[in-house]
């Protein structure tokens, strides 16, 4: 039991040691009881610590704390309070704040300035918005059942056809990306740009936040709250109508050029050379590239900071976690 506490604790305190950008690190001291722990900011975001210390547990911690963009100093940052449930029938817990951890660096300014001014991907969540058209159809319908009131069998017949038309014409975002994860490169480089962006929800898988990393909110000022478990090493990040990006480097990929892939199996490639775009489709680990098709990508916001006059590969692959893009240059 005592090897299994040493090991959440090591978790808990590699995943606060690579916060960046709006999430500053805090050490806390936890004593049991406790449970349903939060922390609350100046500025208003929130933590939520997810799970249960029993009597006389005790836990050194470190979290992830949201707070602005450009932080003050580490000794001008104001200790975030905290709140938890209490039983008056046995001893209470404790949740002690420590220390205000100084922020690690993310080695992101020292990417090639190009992989850094690439564009984010423009997520947004899903939101059905009824018009003018909507508006009237609905008006129609419920003329149509007041004129049809006395006969069942119209009122049924007239209610079906106005609820598939106002359906219809409901402006939906059904093609918004909800989430989108993009390594950016450039071949001959070290190092690669991984960006994980979402809409109101970010959840960082533990390899990820193994890596130095930079969270980024538009808007920059949007209230925050963190989510994370004492025997989890994931964390989610919630924003109201906010887009969420979370920024590090990976090791570049040298097996995989233009002239071939010797690194993985590829679902989706798409090039431009020499100005011109082509499909090439799958393209299976060590086989010959191949010939494609002409024609653009049909997602289209990869095309979209993408510098002019150089040669650009696209690559969709899929790991554990989902897809990830693949856009290159050279």
């Amino acid at each position: 039991m005592n090897a299994l506490r040493a090991v959440l604790v090591l978790a808990l305190l590699a995943l606060g040691a690579r916060a960046g950008g709006r999430l500053a690190r805090a050490e806390y001291e936890l004593v049991g009881p406790l449970a349903r722990v939060e922390l609350e900011t100046e500025a208003g975001d929130r933590v939520k610590l997810a799970g249960e210390l029993s009597a006389g547990e005790r836990r050194r911690v470190v979290l992830a704390v949201p707070g602005p963009e450009r932080a003050a100093s580490v000794k001008d940052r104001a200790e975030p309070r905290a709140r938890w449930a209490q039983d008056d029938e046995v001893a209470r817990g404790r949740v002690r704040f420590l220390r205000w951890l100084p922020d690690a660096d993310d080695g992101l300014e020292e990417l090639p300035p190009g992989l850094r001014a690439r564009s984010r991907p423009p997520v947004a969540r899903d939101r059905a918005a009824a018009g003018l058209a909507a508006a009237c159809v609905l008006a129609a319908t419920l003329a149509g059942l007041f004129a049809a009131r006395r006969r069942a069998a119209w009122v049924l017949a007239v209610g079906a056809t106005g609820g598939v038309l106002a359906a219809f014409v409901v402006r939906g975002s059904a093609s918004a990306l909800a989430s989108a994860r993009v390594v950016e490169g450039e071949f001959g480089t070290e190092r690669w740009l991984r960006v994980h962006a979402s809409a109101e929800a970010l959840i960082l898988a533990a390899d990820e936040l193994e890596a130095p990393g930079r969270l980024v909110v538009d808007p920059p000022t949007a209230r925050l709250e963190v989510e994370q478990g004492l025997a989890s090493g994931c964390v989610t990040v919630r924003s109201a109508r906010a887009r969420l990006f979370w920024s590090s480097w990976t090791d570049a990929v040298p097996t995989l050029a233009f002239a071939g892939n010797r690194w993985r199996d590829l679902e989706l490639v798409h090039a431009r050379r020499a100005g011109e775009w082509s499909t090439l489709g799958p393209w299976k680990c060590g086989a010959e590239r191949p010939a494609g098709t002409p024609g653009t990508p049909a997602e289209g916001w990869l095309l979209a900071g993408l510098p002019q006059g150089v040669d650009v590969l696209l690559a969709r692959v899929r790991d554990p976690d989902g897809v990830v893009w693949v856009r290159l240059t050279e």
